[in-house]
């Protein structure tokens, strides 16, 4: 009887139904859980929010609600979460999240096709009152799919807390359980000194050590001898984590860094508010994260950085090499989820501070507060940085091609760093001189690859002698012209017979500003086509209560980029 007991507990712990404190969730999905990302992951300009669950590399798996509760929201778009179902759970004041879904249940489907319908657009968000869709728990929701901004088939899944809205951890809490005995991986640990040119911070990323593994979690440096502060500095910690039979890299969940003993810098990624997710570009080290699979993190808190996962950080994680006694210990811990631990330690000691300021710092650049930002115009560009666009005070450094881009019509401008992250938007212009006044409907700016020279839309539009944009990053921009319309490839011939099909499709495409809009009829009637971006392709699936079976329709199909070139389809096809 005991060895049942334990049998049944071990296959309940297996399947992700675990007690969570005061509540029970059931897994979202009927088979053994295994993640491909989890909660906290460094993503570009955000945080994870939530655990992506495998589901075979294939779409089509049915998705249940964990808990009782009711359908509070349906959210249809091309992008972010694709098509997603939010359940809020009164009795546990919580929210849980479906996202990338192939389709909902029968019943929910059709509400929402009839929603969009009625507001002739695919793009869909519906907030629902309690008794539209109550759920129990186990009920089928919706089938996992690969839609919106998917890298694959998978489940995205979160829990939020119901008040504040801020997703959870929902391994780290024990909500659910994945099979992971791991210790994290500590990649590498470097120094990173903190110079000050015109009253603005200068980093630089110096003396990389490699760590060695040793046994039962405890690392080691290569190179053991200590690291010499020279100047202010703080660390950056390079780490990643894995769990058991799967290939994917994971988030560290917690660090903790003591200095002599004491408390010097920590975080805990167990929840966070959409509000500050993008402060994941100050918590990493950039540009260096970007150019490796794992996650680089500074041991340093920026002016703007509002993060609420920090604890026990002194002096925003700054070292100063006069309050170095000696040689002293620093003592490095890093959790997983799963509560496996790996530590690493290893000496600082002050060095005398060079005499000279490194060559590099001596670069011209009008220094930017981070607080207030600034506004720059000339004869050749503009920008406007905003108040608290900046994670801290910059040198701003705008340089000026001589020579007109190829595939452009003006020469490139560099504005700034492409190495320094952007917390806002910020606007940038460059002047028409060399644009034809005839293009300035179809002008807009383009990035320039530094690498290949390729160009690739920033969107915006021209206006009083300028062709400008808000942007994400700094970066090399120049001025560019989109005035060929979109390309449609009906996936089926004019006049085809599709009795039997369930649906019919086009492929649709465009050269640089991109897909922005389309309207499509049948028989002059409104009819709804889904767009999936990754495949290129447009589908209407065909529905006999709205077209007649059996006969030749009529199908018009117009389609629009993003500086509102056009493009018409007309044919026919038999259903």
């Amino acid at each position: 009887m005991i060895r049942k007991f334990f049998l049944i507990l071990s296959i309940v712990l297996y399947c992700g139904q675990v007690l969570a404190q005061d509540a029970v969730y059931v897994s979202p999905l009927n088979y053994p859980l295994s993640l491909a990302g989890n909660f906290g992951e460094v993503r570009p300009n955000h945080f994870h929010s939530g655990v992506d669950f495998k589901t075979g590399g294939v779409i089509g798996k049915e998705v249940v609600s964990v808990a009782d509760g009711y359908i509070s929201r349906i959210f249809v778009s091309p992008f972010g979460y694709g098509k997603a179902l939010y359940i809020t759970h009164p009795e546990m004041g919580t929210m849980s999240v479906y996202g990338h879904l192939e389709r909902f249940a029968p019943e929910i489907e059709a509400y929402v096709k009839s929603e969009q319908y009625r507001r002739k657009s695919y793009a869909v968000d519906l907030y629902l009152s309690p008794s539209t869709f109550p759920v129990s728990q186990r009920q089928f929701i919706a089938y996992s799919g690969n839609t919106g901004s998917s890298g694959g088939p998978h489940l995205h899944f979160e829990i939020r807390e119901g008040a504040s809205q801020k997703p959870v951890n929902t391994i780290a809490r024990g909500i659910y359980d994945v099979q992971d005995d791991i210790r994290p991986n500590i990649v590498s640990v470097s120094v990173v000194e903190v110079d000050t040119v015109k009253g603005v911070p200068i980093h630089t990323l110096t003396q990389r050590r490699v760590a060695v593994k040793g046994e039962d979690g405890n690392f080691v440096l290569s190179n053991r001898h200590p690291f010499v502060i020279k100047k202010p500095s703080y660390f950056a910690v390079e780490i990643t984590d894995r769990k058991n039979n799967v290939g994917n890299i994971f988030a560290v969940y917690k660090m903790e860094v003591k200095r002599s003993g004491k408390d010097y810098f920590g975080y805990t990624l167990d929840a966070f508010s959409f509000g500050e997710t993008k402060y994941v570009n100050t918590l990493a080290l950039y540009p260096h994260t970007n150019k490796t699979r794992n996650d680089i993190i500074r041991t340093y808190i920026s002016p703007n950085n509002y993060l609420s996962v920090y604890d026990n950080v002194v002096d925003r994680g700054i070292i100063k090499p006069a309050s170095i006694k000696g040689e002293e210990p620093i003592d490095l811990a890093v959790w997983d989820d799963s509560g496996n631990k790996s530590t690493i330690s290893f000496v600082i000691a002050a060095g005398e501070p060079e005499e000279t300021v490194p060559e590099t710092f001596m670069t011209p650049g009008r220094p930017v507060w981070w607080l207030s930002g600034c506004r720059y115009i000339d004869s050749a560009c503009s920008v406007t940085i905003p108040e608290k666009a900046l994670y801290e005070s910059v040198l701003l450094n705008i340089l000026y091609d001589s020579t007109i881009m190829k595939g452009g019509y003006s020469p490139a401008v560099c504005f700034g760093d492409s190495g320094v992250p952007l917390h806002k938007s910020i606007n940038i212009g460059i002047s028409d001189k060399y644009l034809p006044v005839t293009l300035r409907d179809k002008a807009l700016l383009a990035v320039v690859n530094e690498k290949t020279g390729r160009l690739s839309s920033a969107g915006g539009a021209w206006k009083n002698g300028y062709v400008t944009a808000n942007v994400g990053a700094f970066g090399k921009y120049c001025i560019a012209v989109d005035t060929i319309p979109p390309v449609i490839r009906p996936l089926f011939t004019d006049g085809q017979s599709l009795s039997g099909k369930e649906s019919i499709s086009f492929r649709i495409t465009d050269d640089f500003s991109g897909i922005d809009k389309w309207h499509a009829t049948i028989d002059g009637a409104w009819m709804l086509f889904e767009y999936e971006p990754k495949e290129r392709k447009i589908t209407h699936y065909f529905d006999a209560g709205r077209i007649e079976k059996g006969k030749k329709h009529d199908i018009i199909l117009t389609v629009t980029d993003g500086k509102g070139n056009r493009k018409v389809y007309e044919g026919t096809f038999v259903w």
